[in-house]
């Protein structure tokens, strides 16, 4: 029922994201992605727009300039579920296809999240990476979890300075009074994660025992500066990676309607 619901806190965010162009939806390519651990050949495959993956990832759109006769566009590593998430968002704007499921809750975990963030990350999508913080974001609220049973994923798998590292310290600096960490984080926390923590308290001027703020007035401060402070509306470079693996249909031994 709708009065069992808990309620979802979307923050402050007025950009409006551009829209496509006309020739975005005139050629199909096949996207195949498999887990580190799968063969290829048990590889998933997705029919994409040429011109959607271009329009919303700068690495993506540079692969495919690159090799513009090239229709296999390959993600070894990436998992297929995730892969679908993405491609599902390019075509409506939502990573799931109900927002809140029969019990009113977000129905991604934050590990679905994290890794559909570091998704984007990787392949400059920065639209890609805002939703996925967003909703991090709601459902830590939603579900009173606290970000930093992540950390350890959150800094072995994003960038120095990325959003959901800012994200995580910021929480934790905000909410936790760090008197019993040591007991907590001993042995789990990385340095770098450390690291950040005490270079925003010395920022922010902050003892590491102040106390923090009650969850309403935190919540409302969050609300007003997340977008500043997490959203990405800027042009990105070329992250630090290889890319994706582009494959031409007659070099893979394939023909336009073989599966």
């Amino acid at each position: 029922m709708a009065a069992d619901r808990l309620p979802v806190v979307t923050p402050d965010c007025s950009y409006e994201e551009p829209g496509l162009s006309l020739d975005a939806f005139e050629r199909l390519i096949l996207v195949r992605a498999w887990k580190p651990y799968q063969q290829k050949k048990d590889r998933k495959e997705f029919s994409v727009h040429r011109g959607l993956l271009s329009h919303h990832s700068v690495v993506f759109r540079e692969t495919l300039q690159r090799t513009p006769r090239k229709n296999i566009l390959e993600l070894p590593g990436e998992d297929p579920d995730i892969v679908g998430s993405v491609v599902y968002w390019m075509y409506t704007g939502k990573l799931s296809q109900a927002a809140l499921d029969a019990q009113g809750k977000i129905p991604l975990t934050l590990e679905q999240l994290c890794q559909v963030f570091s998704f984007g990350e990787k392949n400059g999508i920065p639209e890609l990476r805002n939703i996925a913080i967003t909703i991090f974001f709601q459902k830590s609220v939603q579900d009173s979890i606290s970000p930093d049973t992540l950390m350890r994923w959150i800094y072995a798998n994003t960038l120095p300075g990325s959003a959901l590292r800012r994200y995580l310290v910021d929480y934790m600096v905000e909410r936790c009074n760090f008197l019993n960490v040591e007991n907590v984080w001993q042995g789990i926390a990385p340095a770098a994660f450390l690291l950040d923590i005490l270079a925003r308290l010395r920022m922010l001027q902050k003892p590491p025992s102040a106390q923090p703020p009650t969850r309403d007035e935190w919540l409302a401060d969050k609300k007003r500066v997340f977008c500043e402070r997490y959203h990405d509306h800027t042009p990105v470079a070329l992250p630090p990676n290889e890319g994706p693996v582009i494959v031409d249909l007659m070099d893979a031994g394939l023909s336009d309607d073989e599966e």
